[in-house]
C-alpha cells in the first residue's frame, strides 16, 4: 500500500538499514528510530499509518510502552510487534485490544508486508481504552502479585529453609500491598500510619518466625521485583503521564516501609522464636 507511512523501531541499526530500506522499496514512507524516546518523540510530532516495533528496545517489553503511546496518541495506526521470543504470544492475549499482530524473528517480509496491508484494509478505529494509574494496575492484580512473590520466595533455597507455613510466609503482605497502593494514591510524602504499622507488624512477624535481617530485606526486594514486572506486563493498562511519578513514588514507599519493617524486627522484645 504506496505512500502510508510507517515508523519502524528497532535498537539494531543493521535492522533499521536493511528492513527500512526494504520497506521503502515496498511503497512505504519509513521513518526508522532506535530508542524509546525518539519512538515517543516520532509519534508526537508526526502522523503515522503503521507502526512495526522490536518488542525489546535497550530493555525487555519497552516495545509495548511504544505500542501503546501510539494507540493512545494516534489510535488508528496499524500495530506490529517482532519478537524473538515464541512464547510471546502467551502475554499477547492480555494484551490483544492494543497490539494488532505479532511476528517471529526472523522476519519474513513478504509476510510482514501482507500482514500490514491486510490490517490497513481493516482498518477501524478502535474503542478507547479506559487507562489506569500504575497503583490501581498493582491493586487489581494483588493477588497475582502474592502468588508470584510467594512461588519466587519458595525458589530461594535460603528463604525456603526458614520452616513456616504458607500463611506464615505470607504474613502480613496483603496488608502491605494495601497500604502501599492508598500511600501512593494519595500522593503522600510520607507513608501514612496504615502503612507504617502494617509495616511494622511485618517485623516483628519476621522476628518472632527467626528470619535474619538479610533475609527480610531479601523479600522486599523479590517483592519489587515482582510488582515491577506485573507493571511490566501490563504497561498498555496504564497512563504513561503518571507512570513515572508514580514507580518513584512505589519505590519510595516500598523502602520506607522496610526500614519501618527492619526497626520493629531490632525493637522486639528477646524471646525464645519460632521453630
Amino acid at each position: 500500500m504506496n505512500n502510508s507511512r510507517l515508523l519502524l523501531v528497532d535498537d539494531e541499526a543493521s535492522i533499521r538499514l536493511t528492513l527500512g530500506t526494504i520497506l521503502q522499496l515496498r511503497g512505504y514512507d519509513v521513518t526508522a528510530v532506535g530508542s524509546v524516546p525518539e519512538a515517543l518523540s516520532a509519534i508526537q510530532s508526526a502522523q503515522y499509518d503503521v507502526l512495526v516495533s522490536d518488542l525489546n528496545i535497550g530493555e525487555p517489553y519497552d516495545g509495548f510502552m511504544i505500542a501503546s503511546a501510539m494507540r493512545r496518541v494516534q489510535p488508528a495506526v496499524v500495530n506490529v510487534m517482532i519478537t524473538g521470543y515464541p512464547a510471546f504470544e502467551t502475554a499477547l492475549e492480555s494484551i490483544r485490544q492494543q497490539v494488532d499482530d505479532y511476528l517471529v524473528k526472523p522476519t519474513d517480509i513478504d509476510q510482514l508486508v501482507q500482514l500490514i496491508e491486510g490490517k490497513l484494509r481493516a482498518r477501524k478505529l478502535l474503542p478507547n481504552v479506559q487507562l489506569k494509574r500504575a497503583v490501581q494496575v498493582i491493586h487489581d492484580n494483588r493477588d497475582t502479585i502474592i502468588h508470584r512473590w510467594m512461588c519466587s520466595v519458595e525458589e530461594d533455597e535460603e528463604l525456603a529453609a526458614v520452616a513456616v507455613s504458607k500463611p506464615q510466609r505470607k504474613g502480613h503482605l496483603a496488608q502491605f500491598l494495601d497500604a502501599l497502593v492508598v500511600q501512593v494514591e494519595a500522593h503522600e510524602p510520607e507513608v501514612g500510619k496504615i502503612a507504617m504499622d502494617a509495616a511494622a507488624m511485618h517485623g516483628k512477624h519476621r522476628f518472632k518466625l527467626g528470619y535474619s535481617v538479610p533475609l527480610v530485606i531479601r523479600e522486599a526486594n523479590i517483592l519489587e521485583r515482582v510488582i515491577f514486572a506485573i507493571l511490566q506486563e501490563r504497561m498498555l493498562e496504564i497512563k504513561i503521564s503518571r507512570f513515572f511519578s508514580d514507580i518513584a513514588e512505589l519505590s519510595h514507599s516500598i523502602n520506607q516501609q522496610l526500614e519501618a519493617s527492619i526497626r520493629a524486627y531490632l525493637s522486639a522484645p528477646l524471646q525464645p522464636r519460632a521453630a
